[in-house]
């Protein structure tokens, strides 16, 4: 994975040091990231950061959305975005 310099904000190295000590790249290139969450629990990767790292998350000026926080996962991956997957509970 590349080295990325002090040029980033410390929601964007929070974020990275978090997906590499709580993610694993995946075999098979059709896998992607959680992105919703069940009916009876939290898949979201994110879900979990924004509880365990408020302040980096959605909080503040330098707090990281859910789109870039996934966005960060995708490249460190070298994953394609590019379908949406419906929510469980989509109608």
């Amino acid at each position: 994975m590349p080295q990325h310099g002090k040029s980033e904000g410390r929601a964007v190295q929070v974020a990275r040091a978090f997906f590499q000590a709580c993610t694993k790249l995946s075999d098979d290139n059709e896998d992607i990231l959680p992105q919703e969450d069940a009916v009876d629990y939290k898949l979201s990767v994110f879900h979990l950061f924004a509880e365990l790292f408020p302040e980096f998350a959605n909080t503040g000026k330098n707090g990281l959305m859910r789109l870039q926080f996934n966005k960060l996962g995708y490249e460190m991956y070298e994953k394609e975005q590019s379908r949406r997957v419906p929510a469980v509970r989509a109608k």
